[in-house]
């Protein structure tokens, strides 16, 4: 569909087009502020993916046979899914990079949402100074969903209408919901389809940034 503008609040989102929410979900969080992810790009974060598997199955504590450790369609299938770590392939082969999301807890021992979500956002502090997050996306397992803040507003961006959003692409989420999702879709789990879950990761943009003045 490509990116279009969404009023009120000038927000931009890609509809769903084949099975490419991974695609969407990453473009979505770019905000037109960045050249888009294509097709090609995750294609490419597969690819990348799969070499990554050889060359640690190839390692003594991970002897095995590479195609009974990757199995058909580890990192990306006809329909044009892509596992997490694709899609980090991707970031980072565009120089971008990610970093987990993970609930904040208080002192009582019980999670923190307003914590959560400030740290989630929080700039990354790199050499050349503190990177801006992008964004959050949601890997569920079987599907990809973006979130970005503005003005300490959350906006929940998906390609797909949500039924928990009685239809709507785009809404708003509390930090309570944010802190949720976190502790809900968890790195390694699995969802109710059998796809393992690869949770809430925040993007931000490593390199130099050209498009500055």
């Amino acid at each position: 569909m490509g990116l279009r503008v969404l009023r009120p609040g000038g927000l931009v989102w890609e509809g769903q087009q084949a099975a490419q929410c991974a695609v969407h979900a990453l473009n979505n969080i770019l905000q037109g502020a960045y050249p888009p992810f294509t097709e090609e790009h995750l294609r490419e974060g597969a690819r990348l993916a799969r070499a990554a598997d050889v060359q640690q199955c190839m390692l003594p504590a991970h002897a095995v046979h590479p195609r009974e450790f990757l199995g058909l369609g580890r990192h990306e299938d006809a329909a044009g899914n892509y596992s997490y770590l694709a899609v980090g392939r991707a970031l980072g082969r565009r120089q971008f990079d990610w970093r987990l999301v993970r609930p904040q807890f208080g002192p009582a021992g019980l999670v923190d949402a307003v914590a959560t979500v400030a740290a989630a956002f929080a700039p990354e502090p790199l050499i050349m100074g503190p990177k801006p997050m992008l964004g959050v996306f949601v890997h569920l397992g079987h599907h990809y969903t973006a979130m970005i803040r503005r003005n300490d507003t959350i906006y929940h961006i998906d390609s797909l209408r949500g039924v928990s959003s009685n239809g709507a692409y785009v809404f708003t989420i509390s930090p309570a919901l944010f802190a949720t999702y976190a502790q809900h879709f968890v790195l390694g789990s699995r969802a109710a389809s059998g796809h393992e879950i690869g949770g809430l990761f925040s993007v931000y943009y490593a390199a130099e940034d050209l498009m500055e003045d």
